[in-house]
């Protein structure tokens, strides 16, 4: 039998989609500014709406593709994860007031709660220590690091948990932050602080081995995948 599959409620999505509508319409904001403070207004009114437009475009096709991904590795998880194991999708909580994240997979399971950081990159990558870089024509170059925004990810769901959970789950270190790097035609990793791998197929059956070394209990697996599924605003919890 495959893993069970469960879905948050779509409060915490809503807040967390109009803080996002929100940055976005600052970002939009600050492109036009720029174009106004370096063009004179004669070019800056006929370069803003075809900028604009282009930034919109941009968006759409980055977020088609991160889906296309979340998907592929989505049904590796339902399939080759033992029904010991719950997955929740595109997961996301308010661990302090106006303090969201969102979690591309959260699988929970005897060895404790894997946090999946997706990215459905396309080109050549290395990752040494916790800095990433990305080949541009013949030279590698700084891009913006998964490391630092999964562990941000760990640190702030092990604070929703005590919050929430309390002492109803045990102590230790039982979260596991992840990246999943789709896509990507060359990968080399070199002392990552988190683990990468390339496909879900990989991680499921890593996953799965780690199985059998039990931190939480069934109850205790289902008490936390339930939380995730019904958080609400960290201001409205008890």
């Amino acid at each position: 039998m495959p893993a069970r599959v469960i879905h948050q409620s779509d409060r915490m999505r809503q807040l967390f989609r109009e803080r996002i509508r929100q940055k976005v319409e600052r970002e939009k904001e600050r492109m036009k500014q720029q174009i106004d403070e370096d063009a004179p207004w004669w070019i800056s009114w006929a370069v803003k709406p075809l900028a604009a437009y282009t930034f919109d475009r941009e968006r759409a096709r980055d977020a088609a593709v991160g889906r296309a991904g979340e998907r592929r590795a989505s049904l590796s998880f339902w399939l080759l994860l033992p029904p010991s194991w719950v997955v929740i999708h595109d997961a996301v909580l308010e661990p302090e007031p106006e303090e969201f994240i969102q979690i591309d997979h959260l699988l929970v399971g005897p060895p404790g709660v894997c946090l999946v950081e997706t990215k459905s990159w396309e080109g050549a990558f290395l990752c040494r220590g916790d800095r990433w870089l990305r080949k541009d024509g013949g030279r590698w170059v700084p891009c913006k690091s998964p490391t630092a925004q999964s562990l941000r990810h760990a640190r702030l769901f092990r604070r929703w948990v005590a919050t929430t959970l309390g002492d109803r789950v045990p102590a230790g270190e039982w979260v596991h932050p992840v990246i999943l790097l789709n896509g990507a035609s060359w990968l080399r990793v070199e002392g990552s602080s988190v683990p990468v791998f390339e496909s879900g197929t990989a991680l499921a059956w890593h996953l799965r081995r780690q199985t059998r070394d039990a931190i939480l209990t069934p109850a205790q697996v289902n008490m936390v995948a339930e939380a995730v599924a019904n958080a609400g605003p960290c201001d409205r919890r008890a």
